[in-house]
């Protein structure tokens, strides 16, 4: 009987701690919101040898580049605008973009591996 009681407090506790509001509510930084003010910082992941999807940043911006792959990759801009050399596995790169334009990016390693930053004013 005992037994039954610890499970049945155990039980009763995980299903308090696991319910909470607090992870729908935005954080006082803004959260996940990649643009503030016209200036912020966005993330761009590289996931299974390809970078993740990136909407357009204003001029400003910070883009941080996430290495999540297990080999070295890096984030190339084809006309040669930004370069962030060797980002081994679990690495980043940072740096701000200040031009509006369109960017073609690639990593010089893996060329399959391409994609498009917008920079807007």
């Amino acid at each position: 009987m005992r037994r039954i009681t610890l499970v049945f407090v155990i039980l009763l506790l995980a299903v308090a701690c696991g319910s909470s509001d607090v992870a729908d509510e935005p954080s006082p930084e803004g959260g996940d919101d990649p643009v503030t003010a016209g200036q912020g910082e966005v993330t761009l992941s590289i996931v299974d040898f390809a970078f993740g999807a990136i909407d357009p940043v204003p001029a400003g911006s910070t883009v941080r580049v996430v290495n999540g792959d297990d080999a070295t990759h890096t984030w190339t801009a084809a006309d040669g605008t930004f370069d962030s050399g060797r980002i081994d596995a679990g690495g980043e790169f940072a740096t701000t973009v200040d031009t509006p334009g369109e960017y073609a990016f690639m990593c010089s390693i893996h060329p399959s591996m391409t994609g498009t930053l917008v920079v807007t004013e």
